[in-house]
């Protein structure tokens, strides 16, 4: 699977671009550190773990950052991506609000609720969504939209697209006829907003970052929290040496 510059930025020191470890934080135990990761995989609020670890906020701020750039590099590293096929893949996307960035999301029907891919466009335009429906999709999916004219006839564009179903939003949210719909999206995305809420919002610096790590608990993090982490960091540490 490619990954844009965006996913590589977010991999790395924000400054250096080095790769981080958690040697950065010689005041912090291992197993603070150990148990911080368990909390982020969980999706626990930072000021709470601050709180029943004992962490300056500061402190585990940047230790939190560490860990999603660790969730971001196992992304990488084992894809989630490709799916679809026999299972549909719903498409949308949506401005975020007061910005110009769009995030583009792809869900598959086979989970529920639903887990999918997203990531942070520039614009909604055809030429921006379609190269990223061959990257996620595989060959054979049958897809379901809105009618964004970006949407139009993306068969003839993406050829990891076979069908491709419309459901018209300003008349239904449910075709009355076909049945087609957007509704697993539109809860996937539902969920994102209400994770971005409780943590009062996310910078769009930290936004791909922030879709990475809500991708990697969907697939992978939350069923059996701790022995993921500890998998996850071994592989890490193990890979790129500091």
């Amino acid at each position: 699977m490619q990954f844009s510059d965006t996913y590589y930025r977010s991999s790395r020191c924000r400054g250096c671009k080095k790769k981080r470890s958690f040697k950065e934080f010689p005041k912090v135990t291992n197993n603070k550190n150990l148990s911080l990761s368990v909390l982020v995989v969980k999706g626990e609020r930072q000021a709470t773990a601050a709180c029943m670890l004992e962490i300056n906020p500061s402190e585990l701020s940047k230790m939190s950052q560490l860990l999603k750039d660790v969730l971001t590099w196992d992304i990488q590293q084992r894809p989630i991506t490709p799916f679809g096929a026999t299972f549909v893949a719903k498409v949308d996307e949506r401005r975020r609000a007061r910005t110009d960035n769009w995030v583009f999301g792809v869900v598959s029907t086979r989970y529920s609720p639903a887990r999918g891919y997203f990531e942070v466009v520039e614009r909604r335009d055809r030429a921006s969504l379609i190269p990223i429906l061959q990257r996620v999709l595989l060959p054979g999916t049958e897809v379901h939209s809105d009618d964004w004219e970006a949407h139009f006839n993306i068969t003839a564009h993406a050829a990891t697209v076979q069908t491709h179903r419309v459901v018209v939003h300003a008349a239904n949210f449910v075709d009355p006829v076909t049945g087609v719909h957007t509704q697993e999206e539109e809860s996937a995305r539902s969920r994102l907003k209400y994770k971005v809420k409780m943590r009062k919002g996310v910078s769009n610096y930290n936004l791909q970052s922030f879709l990475n790590e809500h991708m990697w608990r969907d697939w992978r993090g939350e069923a059996d929290a701790f022995n993921n982490i500890i998998e996850v960091l071994t592989r890490y540490f193990t890979s790129n040496p500091v």
